[in-house]
């Protein structure tokens, strides 16, 4: 037999065996939730939220030739008894500036970086940067004290430039995902 004959034999064979396919219709699937797992830390699936946005950015001089971001792209609130994970974050930001040696307006396009400040009625707050560092995000989890807060993401960025370079940042592309949590005070 040819390794292809073999491998949809093995695939004939094989897939009943495993319990995926038992008989029923194609396209169907159940689902309960096991309860009797007392030792599990959080039994409730969490579900996830996407925000994305096109940001229209203010462009400050903050030094030199330099034109800077700081732009407020989304608010996420929570109670006493949640906690904000951070799954995943996009942002890209998008500009102009002026060549002098060929007289031309090129593109330039950098990845902006989110940051929070969370604020909560306690009086508490935090400024973190969500860096990533090997494609894992640090800092995944905004800080919360047992109390309402309020977490506010900005996105900064910097185009650097020169005083013929007439740098502008035209637009952030923004998007995060984000899951909330139900913790309890101990």
């Amino acid at each position: 037999m040819r390794n292809d004959q073999i491998f949809v034999l093995m695939l004939v064979v094989l897939l009943p065996m495993s319990g995926c396919f038992d008989g029923g219709g194609v396209g169907e699937a159940e689902g309960a939730q096991d309860s009797s797992d007392s030792d599990s830390e959080n039994s409730e699936n969490p579900y996830l939220s996407t925000f994305y946005s096109t940001i229209i950015p203010v462009n400050l001089h903050c030094s030199y030739h330099n034109i800077c971001v700081w732009e407020h792209a989304m608010t996420i609130n929570t109670s006493s008894t949640e906690a904000v994970e951070i799954i995943s974050y996009s942002s890209t930001t998008t500009g102009s500036y002026y060549e002098p040696y060929d007289n031309s307006t090129r593109v330039k396009i950098t990845t902006g970086a989110p940051y929070a400040v969370s604020s909560c009625n306690s009086g508490q707050t935090w400024n973190n940067s969500l860096q990533l560092s090997e494609n894992s995000l640090l800092n995944a989890y905004l800080p919360t004290v047992g109390d309402t807060c309020q977490h506010d993401i900005f996105i900064q960025d910097v185009h650097t430039g020169n005083s013929q370079s007439d740098v502008n940042i035209s637009e952030i592309q923004f998007s995060l995902t984000w899951t909330v949590h139900s913790v309890s005070l101990v």
